[in-house]
């Protein structure tokens, strides 16, 4: 990965904006789809840690889901909208391990049925990685 520094006022390092820049090659489908889910739950969890929970789009994504908590007008605490994405982060993070692991797991020279197989799995798993926490989308969001 990359870190390039910005710097928006050059007489005032303080105000520096970092950018990281991953960049991820995989082999296959299902691994690509939990690896962006994880990696948009953390762009959430590091925007409300960072900036809070209502900058406008942020708050207009999550509203959309019941388990944080923002419901019309009414603010929960910012530190409970964070445990819950840093939950859901956490149960990600054991699905892409568990993706992972069916492809890394199979046979050296699988056949076509047992390549079937693998991507079968793969699939359910991603699909109840997804039932299980919601896919927030950060590109919907400005940060």
């Amino acid at each position: 990965m990359s870190i390039k520094r910005i710097s928006v006022y050059p007489d005032d390092p303080s105000k520096d904006i970092f950018e990281i820049s991953p960049r991820y090659q995989v082999f296959e489908e299902q691994t690509a789809l939990a690896l962006d889910h994880l990696l948009d739950h953390l762009h959430f969890l590091w925007a409300v840690t960072s900036l809070g929970v209502y900058t406008t789009s942020l708050a207009e994504r999550l509203i959309e889901f019941p388990q944080y908590g923002i419901l019309g007008r009414e603010q929960p605490p910012e530190d409970r909208v964070a445990r819950v994405l840093e939950d859901e982060c956490g149960t990600l993070l054991k699905y892409f391990v568990r993706v992972c692991e069916a492809n890394r797991l199979g046979p050296v020279q699988p056949t076509l049925e047992q390549l079937a197989e693998t991507e079968e799995l793969c699939a359910r798993l991603v699909s109840e990685m997804r039932e299980r926490v919601p896919l927030l989308n950060a590109d919907s969001a400005q940060f």
